[in-house]
């Protein structure tokens, strides 16, 4: 048991059962540092499935199914390309791609541009960039929850959507790149290791939601993964000029 995983994994199964969102890019970026990310990208995505799987009562009854069905349709065209580049690109390409992507797309929703505002607020681009960016490197709340975050939409609403939404994609990209993977030892032996403290998280974020409801939440969720993407960031670029 690495011990010092626990902390992150059951912080980030926190915030997704608060916000409805999070697991993944937070978790893809503490498990990235010590596993290959053919073993972390599946059994991330696994457990942000079974994650959401204490939330789901409740959140189809509140979810948004306009909004869902067009994210899900749009991140169907997303998912092959991002399938692609993980069976084709090396480690360390893939390790810059997941720190890249989360700070890009979150930096976007801050510029003070309208053509940026639009980009964001687009459900049909964000369910794309969502879909590759999961299927690639299992992070691709960010482009999700900025939409979600400039939607209309109340805060119940959201949350229950990005639940349901998250655990949809998560179980098919999570099952399409396992079909291809070469050591499904590894990856469920991680995924098991990890599995209690990633319920236990979910539903103590569930319950900290209905005692007492914030977007301030949302916003910490999403200045963290944006934090833990710098770092991540930094550590691969020292990586890859110490090996070059």
């Amino acid at each position: 048991m690495e011990w010092y995983l626990v902390s992150p994994v059951f912080l980030a199964a926190l915030i997704r059962g608060y916000t409805g969102f999070g697991f993944a890019a937070i978790a893809i970026l503490v498990l990235g540092q010590s596993y290959s990310v053919a073993e972390s990208v599946p059994a991330v995505l696994m457990l942000d499935a079974v994650a959401g799987l204490p939330l789901l009562l409740g959140s189809w009854r509140h979810c948004c199914p306009k909004t869902l069905n067009s994210l899900l349709i749009a991140s169907s065209v997303g998912i092959p390309i991002g399938l692609f580049l993980l069976f084709t690109l090396d480690e360390p390409a893939l390790r810059l791609l997941v720190a890249v992507v989360i700070l890009a797309m979150g930096l976007l929703s801050y510029l003070p541009s309208q053509r940026a505002i639009l980009l964001t607020r687009s459900r049909w681009l964000c369910g794309v960039m969502s879909g590759w960016t999961t299927s690639a490197v299992s992070a691709g709340g960010i482009p999700v929850i900025m939409y979600m975050m400039s939607s209309s939409l109340s805060l119940e609403k959201q949350r229950a959507t990005l639940i349901v939404y998250f655990i949809l994609t998560s179980i098919l990209c999570a099952t399409l790149i396992l079909s291809g993977a070469t050591d499904l030892d590894a990856v469920f032996s991680l995924f098991f290791m990890l599995l209690p403290f990633c319920i236990v998280g979910a539903l103590a974020g569930k319950v900290l939601f209905h005692l007492y409801t914030t977007a301030i939440v949302q916003q910490v969720a999403f200045l963290t993964m944006m934090l833990l993407a710098f770092f991540s960031l930094i550590n691969t670029l020292q990586t890859m000029i110490t090996t070059a």
